[in-house]
């Protein structure tokens, strides 16, 4: 909640902190990629590919990156959540059956994203 305090402070007063660029669309846009995504998932899947969590820890990370950096933190996410599935699939502690809570691959993802974002983005766009 304090966040959506100082990210509303940021778009009225026209500062940059924490988020990528302060602007309204950029905003909705992190909140509707963060948690629509997650959102379409859910009811897709009908609870069985992701849970509720991931629908509001998305939302929120979307408050807290917005656009572009959600994308940025849901790829590293992806990455990261795939990586270790894996590499526990194959040293035979799980199965594909077997749930893996995303929540931590996604929080880790959005701190990479909060602090590299931006040298992320600057040198995949080859800026």
């Amino acid at each position: 909640m304090i966040y959506l305090l100082f990210a509303l402070v940021a778009i009225v007063g026209g500062y940059d902190f924490l988020i990528y660029q302060a602007t309204w669309a950029h905003l909705i846009l992190g909140i509707l990629i963060g948690g629509g995504l997650f959102l379409l998932l859910v009811v897709g899947t009908k609870g069985r590919g992701m849970g509720w969590g991931d629908v509001k820890l998305g939302t929120l990370l979307g408050i807290v990156l917005g656009y572009p950096l959600i994308i940025v933190a849901l790829f590293l996410s992806c990455i990261l959540g795939s990586f270790y599935a894996l590499s526990l699939v194959v040293m035979k502690r799980k199965t594909l059956k077997d749930p893996i809570p995303f929540g931590p691959f996604l929080v880790l993802g959005a701190l990479i994203a909060l602090f590299f974002g931006k040298y992320i983005i600057a040198w995949y766009l080859g800026v």
